[in-house]
Formats: structure tokens, C-alpha cells, sequence
């Protein structure tokens, strides 16, 4: 099941006390401070749900997990091998 890139949005910003009209799809979630290691740990938890998939720890990555469109391409590659 691929991630719809507006609920991944909401989701984010509701979750995480995010203002929505500054999250966009490159604004970086872990490398400028806005998401911690705690978060990581409730985002990863959602993306394995809602996509079905399993995410191992070497798959936690900045390159993976930075930003709402890094997400997407990272689940979506999950997905479709």
C-alpha cells in the first residue's frame, strides 16, 4: 500500500504540533531539530502500518527519513522493489 502524500502531510504536522503551511515536502523533519528521536520512533511505528512494511534499523537514515518527500520515495521503494 503506497502512502497518500497529503495524509503522510497531516499526519506529521497534527502529530507532532507541526504549523502545516510551513511543512512542505523538502522541509528536513530530524536534521533542523523540528522531529527528535523520540518522534522517530512514533513515525516509524506509522509508516509500517499504514504502508504494510517493515523498516530495519539499517534503513534509519537521514537520507530515508529527513523530509516528507524522502518518506514517500523511501516507502514507496518498499513497497515496489
Amino acid at each position: 500500500m503506497n502512502l497518500d502524500p497529503t495524509r503522510l502531510a497531516e499526519f506529521v504536522a497534527r502529530r507532532f504540533s507541526l504549523d502545516p503551511a510551513e511543512l512542505t515536502p523538502s522541509t528536513p523533519l530530524f536534521s533542523s531539530g523540528l522531529l527528535d528521536s523520540f518522534h522517530l520512533l512514533e513515525l516509524i511505528s506509522h509508516l509500517e502500518e499504514q504502508a504494510g512494511i517493515r523498516i530495519s534499523p539499517g534503513e534509519i537514515s537521514l537520507e530515508n527519513l529527513d523530509s516528507l518527500e524522502r518518506i514517500l520515495r523511501f516507502v514507496d521503494g518498499k513497497v515496489r522493489p
